[in-house]
């Protein structure tokens, strides 16, 4: 019997005993492993032989113990050579890196004294570190410049440079400020990008506008270089990245063996079945990682999975100190953790070893995003584990029934939107910093740059002299304080009584996460928020103790204070727009829940609520009012109609849970946004794909029969009124309304939205 075999039969023979003898036969029949597959180990084809390669490169890849190149690699390898700009698509461990890395070396051997040619950035400093040894294989000068880097050495670095220098996007945007990065920046021939994929949503819009810096400060030929793994339109993305032609070099191969399971919870928790499931799986002796894009709900997990079933597990997630997130990759490498709850921050490219099983209690953003979370576990001698959790959420329920569905898919287009104008301020700002403006320097409109002009000058962060643009004294702080990675306004947390910084939280989720009284979870340990300050941008939180077993859910709601169309077009004879939009989130009180799904302590409202605006992109559609319907009906009918459009539109568009957001008027209008400031470029996808996302909403409220709502199809986890005013019945019949009659007159949005919204 084959070892993953033995490892399936453990697991249902693991829900049996757990499960099916615990609970009613009625229920647990839900409970169980939906579908599994096996996928393949597959080399990819063979190249050129080394010994066709220059001597003193061949020699280094024989003492590797590679013969032969492989065929995408031997393309990336000429492509390179001709100073051509090259996107590599292909799995992990398939060897990308080598396939960029050979032609720069043998550039570098015919160059020697150019330094630096190369200049390879990794999305994180870790991942930058994690390379080092691997890239000093080729016996060339190689040395890291990042925000870790001791001032000694930037020292040393800047006076005597490496032929390839290794760095973060994060660094290279504030090169304006280092004259040591603009030196780099103007020798530099070749630009690597490895892990491209990562750069989606607001960071891949920094990205695109940082690389158009570096091109207008260098104003010389640049060869650009993405690698990437498996992604739905690498052409369109890297062409828009990069701003240029760029050719695709792709490999589907999979170096390692990939057991994928699907398991159905049922309606038990699927976070207290998660947590349960890696105490299963540490008793097997399998290393896991388990994937939970939300930071509140990683935590709670690892807080389950410690005190309720003694597993040695960590919490790695973004809002971390680095020094917090390094010793948690030490301790699981060191054998001090059975596994690792993460969000996206273990994803790519960090070498953590004999990783066996991957977790994913909810399904990822995308396909591309399952797929590269699934590339983390397995070795060449022992297959790897996906385990993906199923619950009675509507697109679980959706999969449950269409399983191969979900593993047909193809890899998902990366999402940005280029008309981010918080990201657009940040750039046109540090191009300040390089020069005076004195004609428009991005692919802009002239009514969106003069917008950006006139904000940033009104905050006295520009001046202008007639149509030249000039930096001021706050140009400088403002470019500083604006990363690539976080939203422009970020809250910092501190501990009440060590008085230290604990992490920090982006904008506008603080607003709901750590509104006054919140339950905020960071690595196990249990606080309360006692206060919130937006305007200094601090949060003062309180230790509970650890055991505490409760958490909250906050009670708000969305208002649309303004909008402007950017686009439109008519589906049903209906009108859809993609606007910009200015959104005002209201937190009115909270939830008091039970982490063990028992009841909580109720619901608590505060005297002044907390409010928090902010701008970014959205898809609004006007429904009709179905005749003879009173607003309460129209309620019920358009807020069911809102979360479950939400819902079918995360697998259409790539979204992860909680990415975007939505809420309705009992007039008809629905609004589903990007829940970043500015814009991610989700729902430009969904304004692009909205029928797709409206067949899916149908066939989830058509095929569910419950009486008139419930999780499989209408309910939401991040619904503001707790799921108040919802009816499945009315929501299907306004479709099948709109689908089986043609909209004989054109519906116009409101020109202002009367009228209670709905979240």
């Amino acid at each position: 019997m084959q070892r993953y075999d033995v490892i399936l039969a453990e697991v249902e023979n693991w829900l049996k005993r757990k499960y099916l003898d615990e609970v009613s036969s009625e229920f647990s029949r839900e409970i169980g492993i939906v579908y599994s597959y096996i996928q393949e180990k597959t080399e990819p084809k063979l190249g050129i032989s080394v010994n066709a390669l220059p001597s003193d490169i061949a020699s280094i890849l024989q003492k590797l113990g590679i013969k032969s190149l492989y065929k995408f690699q031997e393309k990336a390898y000429k492509t390179i050579l001709a100073d051509k700009s090259v996107m590599i698509v292909a799995g992990t461990a398939t060897g990308k890196t080598e396939a960029f890395l050979v032609p720069i070396v043998q550039k570098i051997h015919e160059n020697p004294s150019q330094r630096p040619l190369a200049i390879l950035v990794y999305p994180t400093k870790a991942l930058a570190r994690d390379q080092l040894n691997r890239i000093k294989n080729f016996n060339i000068l190689v040395a890291v410049y990042d925000g870790d880097t001791p001032k000694n050495e930037r020292t040393k670095i800047t006076r005597n440079p490496p032929q390839i220098l290794i760095t973060t996007p994060d660094m290279l945007h504030f090169f304006p400020l280092s004259p040591a990065i603009q030196m780099f920046i103007k020798n530099a021939k070749y630009f690597v990008f490895d892990e491209l994929h990562v750069y989606e949503g607001v960071l891949g819009c920094h990205l695109k506008y940082l690389i158009e810096r570096i091109k207008l400060f260098k104003n010389k030929p640049i060869v650009f270089i993405g690698s990437s793994a498996t992604v739905g339109n690498p052409e369109e993305f890297a062409s828009l990245v990069f701003g240029t032609e760029i050719e695709i070099i792709q490999d589907d191969s999979r170096k390692s063996q990939i057991i994928h399971v699907m398991i159905s919870c049922g309606n038990l928790s699927r976070w207290s079945f998660t947590a349960s499931f890696c105490s299963f799986l540490s008793k097997l002796g399998l290393k896991f990682i388990a994937f939970i894009d939300s930071q509140q709900m990683a935590e709670i997990v690892t807080k389950i999975a410690r005190y309720n079933f003694g597993v040695k597990v960590s919490t790695h997630r973004a809002g971390l100190l680095a020094e917090e997130r390094r010793t948690i990759e030490d301790a699981f490498k060191k054998g001090k953790l059975d596994g690792i709850v993460a969000t996206p921050t273990l994803e790519v490219g960090i070498n953590i070893p004999n990783v066996d099983a991957i977790i994913m209690p909810t399904i990822p953003a995308n396909f591309s995003r399952y797929l590269q979370r699934a590339g983390r576990s397995g070795r060449a001698d022992k297959p790897g584990y996906v385990f993906l959790i199923l619950s009675d959420d509507p697109i679980s329920c959706y999969y449950i029934e269409n399983p191969k569905k979900y593993f047909a898919q193809q890899p998902h287009p990366i999402a940005i939107e280029p008309l981010n104008e918080e990201v657009i301020k940040v750039h046109l700002s540090a191009l300040t910093l390089q020069t005076n403006l004195r004609e428009k320097p991005f692919d802009i409109s002239e009514k969106t740059y003069e917008k950006i002009l006139t904000e940033l000058e009104l905050e006295n962060i520009i001046n202008r002299y007639g149509k030249i643009i000039k930096r001021t004294a706050n140009t400088y702080v403002y470019v500083r304080q604006s990363g690539l990675r976080s939203s422009p306004e970020m809250i910092l947390i501190y501990e009440i009584d060590s008085k230290k910084q604990i992490g920090s939280r982006d904008l506008p989720i603080v607003i709901t996460d750590l509104h006054p009284e919140a339950i905020y979870l960071v690595s196990g340990r249990t606080y309360r928020v006692e206060k919130l300050d937006l305007k200094n941008k601090i949060a003062q939180i309180k230790r509970l103790p650890d055991n505490t077993p409760f958490y909250t859910r906050p009670l708000y709601n969305t208002i649309l204070k303004e909008y402007s169309i950017i686009a439109s077009r008519k589906i049903h004879n209906l009108p859809l727009a993609y606007a910009h939009v200015r959104l005002e989130i209201i937190v009115g009180g909270y939830i008091l829940l039970n982490i063990k799904g028992k009841e909580g302590k109720g619901e608590k409202r505060f005297i002044t609520p907390v409010s928090y605006c902010y701008d970014t992109k959205a898809v609004i559609l006007k429904y009709p009012v179905i005749k003879g319907w009173d607003d309460f009906s129209c309620a019920e009918a358009f807020h069911a109609l809102e979360h479950v459009l939400i819902t079918a539109a995360e697998p259409v568009v790539g979204a992860g849970t909680g990415s975007m957001g939505g809420f309705s008027y009992p007039s008809g209008e629905i609004i589903i946004y990007d829940a970043v400031i500015g814009g991610s470029g989700l729902s430009k996808i969904l304004f692009e794909k909205f029928e797709q996302a409206e067949e899916i909403a149908y066939e989830i409220l058509r095929k569910c029969d419950c009486e008139d709502g419930c999780p499989s199809c209408i309910f939401s986890v991040f619904c503001g009124n707790y799921n108040q005013i919802l009816s499945r019945q009315k929501a299907l019949f306004l479709l099948e309304t709109i689908f089986n009659t043609k909209i004989k007159k054109e519906l116009p949005f409101k020109e202002n939205f009367k009228g209670a919204t709905i979240a």
